[in-house]
């Protein structure tokens, strides 16, 4: 599985926007196998200045960036990890690459 995701890996950005797919380069993948060593879902408040770094040099690149429809079973193998940019309300640099509705976190009762 490890080797999966450092030949193929991605990762999920959920942000306002909703839920996005970003293809990585083998060495943003290892970055960032680093950093989700223990977690699946990090918040990016407690990234360290490198990867902030990084995920913002991901979300304001030309790169596209795909919305993540359905989530298979087989597609865990190559989830690095979710980062949860809930709080940020930045938009890309080219706004045409989020074309959703944003999405809402769910109301606890």
């Amino acid at each position: 599985m490890l080797l999966h995701k450092l030949r193929a890996g991605v990762l999920h950005v959920v942000n306002p926007f909703g839920l996005r797919c970003i293809r990585l380069t083998l060495s943003e993948r290892i970055v960032l196998l680093w950093t989700f060593r223990h977690f699946k879902v990090l918040p990016d408040k407690v990234l360290t200045p490198r990867a902030k770094r990084l995920l913002d040099e991901l979300l304001d690149s030309d790169q596209p960036i795909e919305r993540c429809k359905t989530i298979h079973p087989d597609d865990n193998d190559l989830i690095i990890g979710t980062m949860d940019c809930m709080g940020e309300q930045k938009r890309p640099a080219r706004g045409d690459r989020w074309d959703s509705v944003p999405a809402t976190k769910p109301s606890r009762p």
